[in-house]
């Protein structure tokens, strides 16, 4: 008989990252005064595109941490080609 899991409790660093149970996760803050966020949200296809792209900066960074430059910007265009494709 599987046994019931209870949830993780979830607590709050002093640089506000959150973490659930032993992993760590970032918060992305878009900063909507930002110029390229004020252009992107004339439309709301280009604004999803921009959130989707600034999560794939923030994610490439945080996993690719001994990586050259060149490799982290070809991560993300595989990784921004292929979550735009799934907005779709």
């Amino acid at each position: 008989m599987p046994t019931k899991r209870h949830p993780q409790k979830s607590k709050h660093d002093e640089s506000g990252r959150l973490r659930i149970g032993d992993n760590w996760s970032a918060i992305t803050i878009i900063h909507n005064a930002h110029r390229d966020f004020v252009y992107a949200s004339r439309e709301k296809s280009r604004k999803l595109r921009y959130i989707c792209r600034l999560f794939v900066k923030e994610l490439i960074l945080a996993n690719f941490l001994n990586v050259d430059h060149s490799q982290l910007l070809e991560r993300m265009i595989e990784l921004s080609l292929y979550t735009e494709e799934s907005l779709r």
